[in-house]
């Protein structure tokens, strides 16, 4: 909160130096300027990750994108995308939606070379295509090769890396600051009393500045 309101400072006397300061120094003001609100936006992303509730995972989930197989009670065999895995279960994604059920117990099946492994499992959530799997008293020489098939894989770097989305630096930054904005709501929200008002100001100009930028329109095509 200090740190933030030493920038806002900042910020107002760059501009009574760039209206009443010597005119050679202006570049330098507006480096220094830049440097200040790249520190707010740093701030504000600080402060907005601070209020965000903790989550906590039993165990550690690895994202992924490697081939695997359902295989239901009754026989079928639904093929599938390994999205994430850990200790515990696997994130699947499916080629169709609500194929399974909350609750259904399935075996996971996972590849290895030129071997395939089942896994006992149950369903334990659904979101559209995907579902979430969590594995059901696996023996210990079962969990020996279902982590041979997930962490200890020859490729699993390989197929970790195939799964990062491509760079965009443009966007990265354009989150960043998205972010930087969301925390100094929380501040205008949950901030102190004294200075709820300033912080109320602030979004509320930022966000008309926003308001101003040219936004891409979407044309229906009609047949």
């Amino acid at each position: 909160m200090f740190l933030v309101l030493l920038n806002l400072a900042g910020i107002g006397m760059a501009f009574w130096r760039m209206m009443y300061g010597p005119s050679a120094e202006i570049l330098t003001v507006c480096v220094s300027l830049i440097w200040v609100l790249y520190n707010m936006i740093i701030l504000g992303g600080a402060v907005a990750v601070s209020v965000e509730a903790r989550q906590i995972r039993e165990a550690h989930r690895v994202e992924i994108a490697m081939p695997a197989a359902i295989a239901r009670i009754d026989g079928h065999m639904l093929p599938c995308t390994l999205r994430d895995y850990s200790d515990g279960g696997v994130g699947v994604e499916l080629r169709e939606a609500a194929a399974l059920t909350e609750n259904e117990p399935v075996h996971l099946l996972l590849r290895r070379g030129q071997q395939e492994f089942s896994f006992p499992c149950y369903v334990q959530r659904v979101f559209g295509r995907r579902a979430g799997i969590r594995l059901h008293q696996l023996s210990t020489e079962q969990h020996i090769e279902f982590i041979q098939c997930t962490f200890a894989r020859a490729d699993t770097w390989a197929l970790w890396q195939d799964g990062f989305p491509e760079d965009k630096p443009v966007q990265s930054l354009a989150d960043i600051m998205l972010l930087g904005f969301k925390g100094y709501l929380r501040l205008a929200e949950y901030g102190p009393p004294q200075l709820r008002q300033l912080f109320t100001l602030l979004t509320g100009l930022v966000s008309w500045l926003a308001s101003l930028l040219p936004k891409n329109i979407s044309v229906r095509q009609q047949a």
